[in-house]
This record gives C-alpha cells, sequence and structure tokens, in this order.
C-alpha cells in the first residue's frame, strides 16, 4: 500500500512537471497577445459630445466642405488602434485634405462597438441628418445583419472542464489549456460535431437575417436619395485566411449583387485591397482580428483610391448634387466638363454635349437650374431627362425626373421631388394603363422623423422611424421580439391588426420595390405558421401569403 502510494506520488509528480513544461513551452512558442480591456479603453479612447471616437465638429456644416458621414462598428471605430488619427476614417480624411490650401472634406467617424445596420440606421435619422453629411459611407461587417432570436453565430468554444469548481481560475490562466481547447473545437468543426463559424453566418445570410438586413438597407438608401445625399457601402473583410480560400467570400458577393441590383457604389475592400495578403500582418492579435494601424491604413488606401478624384473638382459642394457619386467618381464622365466652366455660369450659360449627354445649366436670380438629357447612342433618341434647382450654396430645391421610351420618345415617368420646405415631396406621374390619354399622379409627403419614448413598465426606449408623413416605420427586429418572445424580451405582446399594418406596410412601401420587403414577410410567415404565436395564425398567413405573392423576388 506504502509502495502504491509513493508510485501514485511520483506519477503526479511527474504529469505536474510534464505540464508546467509544456505550459512554458506554449507560453515560449505562442507570443503575449495583446489585451483590449477596460485599462486600454481608459487609457486610449477619447469621446466627443456626442458620445463617439472623434473629434467635436460643428452640428451645422461650414460653407465650402465636402462632408462624409462614415458609420459602422468596432472595425470603423478603431478597437484595438491607440491613437484616434491612426483610425481609417481620420486617415481617409487625411488624405483627402493632402495637397490642399483650405482643407476641404471632413470625415466624421460615427461608430460603436457592437453597432450592426439596425443601430446605425437609428443613429442617421436620428442625429446624423442634423450635421448635413454629403456621402453617407455605410462600413459594413460581416456579423452587422441583425440579430435573428432563432439563430446565434456568437457561441462559445466548448470547454473542456466543467467552468465551475477551485481549478476554473486556473485553467482560464493557462496558455496550454487555451491552445488546445482551441485546436480540439477547430477538430470538431472539421469533422462537423460542431458547427462552425463560417457555417453559422453562411445560413445566416440564406436566412430572414439577411431580408432585414435588406429592408434596413433599401431604408437608408432610398432616405439618402430622397434628402439628396450620396450614399454608398465598403466592405471590410474578416481577417482570416486571406491568402487562399477565404472563407466569407458569400458575404462579399451577396453585397455586391445587392448594391449593382440597386446601383449603388460599392467597394469591396477584400477585391480591392486585401485578397492574397497575410491577415496576421493587419490584426490586433491573434485573439483579436480587429484591424490594426496598418489594417485601417489599407483601407483608407482603398477609399481614397476611389474617391479621391473628388479632389479635382471646383466648389464641389455647389454642384455636385447634379450627378450621382458614380458619374463623380467616373473620370470619363460629362461632370469632369462641366467643372470647368462651372465658374462661368454666372457670366454665360453653359451648354455641353457629346454622343450620350446634354447639358445646360443657367445662373437666374441667385439659384443655378441645370438640366441632362441622356441619348441613346444607338438612336440618338433620349431616354432620361433630369433637372435640377440649386441654390448658390449647393441646397436643392426642386428635382425633376423624366424618364423616355428609347423607341419612340414617350414619356413613361415623371417624377418631381420638392424640398423647398422642411418636407420632402414627391410627385410621380405614369400614363394610365390601357388608355391612350392622361396620366395617373401619386402624391408622397416625406418627413424622415425618429421617435422613441422611455417605457418604464418593460424598462427600455422603444423607437420608430417616420419615414412618410403619419406612416410610422416599426423595426422588423423589434416586431419579431414582440410576436415571438415579449415575455423574455420585455415587449408588449402584438397587435395582430398592428402586425398585419406592419406587414403590408413591407410589401407594398415603394422603398422596398425590389422585393426586400416581400421576401422577409414571406419568410416570417413560414415560422408564424409553425410556431402559431396566436390564435387563426393559419388565416394570417393564408390572407398575406397571397399579397407577397405579387411583390416577392426570391432568388
Amino acid at each position: 500500500m506504502k509502495r502504491l502510494g509513493v508510485n501514485l506520488f511520483i506519477l503526479g509528480f511527474t504529469f505536474a512537471v510534464l505540464g508546467i513544461v509544456l505550459e512554458v513551452g506554449t507560453r515560449f512558442l505562442v507570443p503575449t497577445e495583446k489585451e483590449i480591456d477596460k485599462d486600454w479603453v481608459k487609457q486610449f479612447i477619447q469621446y466627443n459630445r456626442e458620445g463617439f471616437r472623434d473629434r467635436d465638429y460643428p452640428t451645422a456644416k461650414p460653407r465650402g466642405k465636402f462632408r462624409i458621414l462614415a458609420v459602422g462598428d468596432s472595425q470603423t471605430f478603431g478597437h484595438g488602434i491607440e491613437s484616434l488619427e491612426d483610425t481609417f476614417p481620420k486617415l481617409l480624411e487625411k488624405f483627402l485634405n493632402q495637397g490642399m490650401e483650405r482643407p476641404q472634406f471632413e470625415v466624421l467617424s460615427f461608430a460603436r462597438p457592437g453597432w450592426s445596420t439596425v443601430e446605425q440606421l437609428q443613429f442617421i435619422y436620428k442625429k446624423g441628418f442634423l450635421y448635413q453629411p454629403d456621402l453617407i459611407l455605410l462600413n459594413f461587417f460581416h456579423n452587422d445583419l441583425p440579430p435573428s432570436h432563432f439563430l446565434d453565430c456568437n457561441s462559445k468554444d466548448w470547454e473542456l472542464v466543467p467552468e465551475v469548481g477551485p481549478l476554473v481560475t486556473l485553467f482560464n490562466r493557462s496558455f496550454l489549456y487555451h491552445f488546445i481547447k482551441f485546436r480540439i473545437n477547430r477538430m470538431l468543426e472539421q469533422i462537423k460535431l460542431k458547427s462552425s463559424y463560417e457555417d453559422c453566418r453562411r445560413f445566416s445570410y440564406q436566412s430572414r437575417s439577411w431580408d432585414m438586413e435588406e429592408i434596413y438597407l433599401d431604408t437608408l438608401s432610398h432616405t439618402a436619395r430622397m434628402k439628396n445625399i450620396h450614399f454608398m457601402i465598403s466592405v471590410i473583410p474578416i481577417m482570416f485566411q486571406l491568402k487562399e480560400n477565404y472563407p466569407f467570400l458569400f458575404a462579399h458577393t451577396k453585397l455586391k449583387k445587392y448594391c449593382d441590383s440597386r446601383n449603388i457604389f460599392c467597394v469591396d475592400l477584400y477585391k480591392e485591397g486585401f485578397e492574397g495578403k497575410n491577415e496576421d500582418d493587419f490584426i490586433v492579435s491573434r485573439k483579436d482580428r480587429h484591424l490594426n494601424t496598418r489594417g485601417a491604413n489599407l483601407v483608407a488606401q482603398i477609399l481614397f483610391k476611389k474617391l479621391k478624384l473628388l479632389k479635382n473638382y471646383q466648389d464641389l459642394n455647389r454642384w455636385h448634387l447634379a450627378y450621382n457619386l458614380k458619374e463623380l467618381l467616373d473620370v470619363n464622365s460629362v461632370a469632369s466638363q462641366f467643372n470647368l466652366f462651372f465658374p462661368e455660369l454666372d457670366v454665360s450659360p453653359v451648354n455641353l454635349k457629346n454622343d450620350k449627354e446634354e447639358i445646360l445649366a443657367s445662373s437666374y436670380k441667385g439659384n443655378y437650374y441645370i438640366s441632362r438629357t441622356n441619348i441613346d447612342p444607338s438612336t440618338g433618341k433620349k431616354i432620361l431627362l433630369r433637372r435640377i434647382i440649386l441654390e448658390r450654396d449647393g441646397k436643392i430645391v426642386t428635382k425633376e425626373i423624366k424618364i423616355f421610351d428609347p423607341l419612340n420618345e414617350n414619356l413613361m415617368s415623371h417624377e418631381t421631388i420638392d424640398i423647398s420646405s422642411r418636407k420632402v415631396i414627391q410627385t410621380i406621374r405614369m400614363p394610365k394603363l390601357n388608355s391612350n390619354e392622361g396620366f395617373s399622379e401619386t402624391k408622397q409627403t416625406y418627413v424622415f422623423g425618429y421617435h422613441s419614448k422611455y417605457r418604464k413598465d418593460l424598462d427600455k426606449f422603444l423607437w420608430e422611424l417616420e419615414i412618410k408623413e403619419n406612416t410610422r416605420f416599426l423595426d422588423p427586429l423589434s416586431l419579431e421580439s414582440a410576436l415571438f418572445f415579449p415575455n423574455l424580451l420585455r415587449f408588449d405582446p402584438i397587435n395582430i391588426e398592428k402586425l398585419r399594418k406592419s406587414l403590408e406596410f413591407y410589401i407594398r412601401f415603394p422603398f422596398y420595390n425590389k422585393g426586400s420587403g416581400a421576401n422577409y414577410v414571406k419568410k416570417l410567415l413560414d415560422d408564424i405558421l409553425d410556431v402559431k404565436p396566436f390564435k387563426k395564425s393559419a388565416q394570417f398567413v393564408e390572407d398575406l401569403k397571397i399579397l407577397t405573392k405579387d411583390y416577392a423576388h426570391i432568388d
């Protein structure tokens, strides 16, 4: 018995020594990683009066400035980057103003760790428009999709020992334990005994989360258009396997397809600069794959390369709204010619023409009148007419767009947008169906308001957007919370009539005419039918499914 005790002691001692050797070896081979904790944040992060990591800017845009609003999550915020000036919004501002006698560009960083597109949309409606941006730059990261109540891609690695007991602290501090845990979890993913983060994200882009994302993006892009603000998206890659077999290309492809279908200017930062690079060069640490200073610099360089043509334009802030962003950034666009002749407008009218476009511009009673006619090169017939009236500081008074049949120049659509007051009034005239004479006319009044109120009984703020006058946009994520988990997530149980109106809004509202709203509703109805969260769910679903057939565009 005594001999057995000695042997057990020797065996235990041997394992202890072996563990110490392996722990020391692991710490030697795996260098200490940079930790971003509360002390780091307290030391390096300063906030402006709005609570964002940036300098303070006046709310009213200074005269002569072109203002860019950069919104995003922790990647845009600069998590792990010590100096504000090394974050990519500030670097982009620096590059745009380099070599200019007077700084012309402002890049305001409105980003917060943990933000997704829904929080960005809320902020832009609540505060962003007050800063009078000329361009909204939305920096999209792969996990910016709204979180699903039925799908969690942020699950932790499985632990190898119970997370209770006296040894928890010891294991949490052990490099060897974390190294083994990481390897075992990756092995389990490879043999499909554990779902990988990649698989979960891929599924989320095929789920209702993506349809919600499209609703948020459509709301933002259409609002920007109606308020005469340029809008663009940059897609930030995850710093993982950039050299080959990049596993998150599906997210970039999805965003590109979305942008192409909406004619939105989109920059894929993976394709434009990160592809084939060593990701270790651009991350804070192996435990924290946020962009480091080199990564932020590369992002800023790519964005600057895309936007640098804006530097060539004189008085950009006074006439840029005569063109969309893609036209401004096209070196072969007539915008470059118009820029040269713009200073002459106060003296004499300007007439420019090529095989694709004709421009007539003049100055009258303190306003600029600009008319652009697009011509079909193959037929010589006009296909598009755009007229705008600009105040001398560049603000639009009215905008008019006419679309013509390329075969016979018959008018197909006539849109007028009047923003002379605080409201935006849109009038659309179209030829009546099955009639040779007359036009049908629809008029919409937009206010783009933000409403929120604190509910003490729920201990939370509830928010809504008033896009159209007296018509509220209910956040799809809030709607689902009230529908499926009202008690757990502290929401009022869903009102069936309000639910019906909200879903009909997603289906019919013109901002979602590409099918994003109808696609979302179609998938949501399937879950309502499965879960049956209220009485007569089947009849409710049947009634609305008939409506979605004419609007949905499922791939």
